[in-house]
């Protein structure tokens, strides 16, 4: 949902980064021996990604049990292909921990998954490095995440377009400048409302249905009604206080203005929430503020 740059090591890059913070060097050879493999499959990624096929992509856990640790590759394991992130991030004091991991978690303060409603605390695999171990230090697979997010959609593999998680560095620019995440008021007490994906009707289909799903899968609905509650509290603290002389005209001018905060992207909860007051006729009526 919300837009990033990814940072300007590749793939290839970040895996002699991440080799170089080894010190047994017949652990080193082993990795260095298959080399061709990471070759290929950094470019099945990338073609992928930019494509926005990654769900043509072929888990190497497919009929096996996922806990297991099938050789994939020569001597290399899943397992080994994976401790390759455990170098990665666990070694402070590393350049694959300062270029790579550090970079990657600071280029955004709040998840990109969710909406900027949780602050990023881990890195995810947009690929599950549990299906996708070759990929488990690719840059273009690695995300900030907030740990929500990383934990609540789990390893789920993607079977088709729609099932693709709205990808921050790659995806299509619909979904992070049009508005398609809307809201009603369903309280005129609370200011409560509903929340809703409603993309415009010049989308494909498909986008539509990826957008709801994304919507589905991070749990956006229950994330930003919580959020929302804390605002229309405060709202409605001021609407009987300080801003209690509004009129109609004005109480609309207000909240369009307040949707129109600086520095937020489309479909931002608080965006989502003022809109929807906003363009309800009836709420000068209905919402007691006198």
């Amino acid at each position: 949902m919300i837009k990033l740059d990814k940072i300007s090591i590749n793939d290839l890059q970040s895996v002699q980064i991440t080799l170089d913070t080894l010190l047994d060097k017949t652990l080193i050879d082993s990795y260095k021996e298959i080399y061709h493999y990471f070759v290929y499959h950094a470019f099945l990624i990338d073609s992928s990604f930019k494509n926005l096929e990654s769900y043509k992509l072929t888990s190497c856990m497919i009929g096996l049990d996922r806990k297991s640790n099938p050789v994939l590759h020569k001597n290399i394991s899943k397992k080994k292909l994976n401790n390759l992130y455990g170098y990665m991030r666990d070694r402070k004091d590393k350049d694959a921990r300062k270029q790579i991991y550090n970079v990657i978690k600071s280029s955004a303060d709040m998840c990109p998954y969710c909406g900027e409603c949780n602050p990023v605390t881990t890195l995810d695999h947009y690929l599950p490095k549990a299906d996708f171990p070759q990929y488990s230090v690719f840059t273009s697979n690695l995300l900030p995440s907030c740990g929500t997010c990383n934990t609540g959609k789990l390893n789920t593999v993607a079977t088709c377009y729609i099932d693709q998680p709205i990808h921050p560095y790659f995806d299509k620019s619909i979904f992070f400048n049009d508005i398609w995440i809307e809201g009603s008021i369903s309280d005129y007490t609370t200011l409560g409302l509903n929340i809703y994906t409603n993309p415009p009707s010049l989308w494909s289909n498909d986008d539509k249905l990826r957008a709801s799903k994304h919507f589905k899968d991070y749990r956006i609905e229950a994330e930003y009604k919580l959020r929302i509650n804390s605002e229309a509290s405060q709202l409605l603290y001021l609407l009987k206080n300080s801003l209690r002389m509004l009129t109609g005209t004005a109480l609309q001018e207000y909240l369009i203005d307040c949707s129109n905060t600086p520095g937020l992207f489309e479909n931002h909860w608080r965006k989502v929430f003022y809109r929807a007051l906003a363009k309800d006729p009836n709420i000068f009526n209905r919402v007691q503020i006198h």
